[in-house]
């Protein structure tokens, strides 16, 4: 859970979507705190 008003702008800005919020609707995620899921898809190369 991200509750920090830095972390929380770093993370928006770093989606396609941050954008198209309202300064309103970020001031209430930074209130609220954000919760979300994150997965990730890690891929290895080798060199043959």
């Amino acid at each position: 859970m991200l509750n920090n008003e830095v972390e929380i702008t770093h993370f928006l800005n770093m989606t396609p979507y941050s954008w198209k919020l309202t300064q309103q609707q970020k001031s209430l995620m930074i209130s609220e705190g954000l919760k979300c899921e994150l997965d990730f898809k890690i891929e290895v190369f080798n060199a043959i």
